[in-house]
């Protein structure tokens, strides 16, 4: 949490035109989470989140299992053809 902080203050001195939300404190179940949008040089979006809280979370939301393809199959196919990314690499 202290490093996302120390990031968004950083940002705002230097370079505030990388913001494009401002820092947000979210009271998550497991805690604070505090989280930043910026834009990259390149202009893609980044999220960062303080690991205190987010890691956690996604930890207790995975279960590791693989994946049934076979239900993600006809999950699409029910979409009217939609096609993946990966199907289309």
């Amino acid at each position: 949490e202290a490093k996302v902080r120390e990031l968004n203050a950083r940002i705002l001195a230097e370079s505030p035109g990388l913001i494009l939300h401002e820092m947000r404190e979210l009271h998550e179940k497991l805690g604070l989470l505090v989280i930043l949008i910026l834009r990259d040089p390149a202009g893609f979006e980044l999220c960062v989140v303080s690991s205190e809280t987010f890691d956690p979370s996604v930890a207790a939301a995975t279960d590791f299992g693989t994946p049934d393809w076979d239900a993600r199959a006809s999950f699409l196919d029910s979409l009217g053809g939609a096609a993946s990314v990966h199907d289309e690499l």
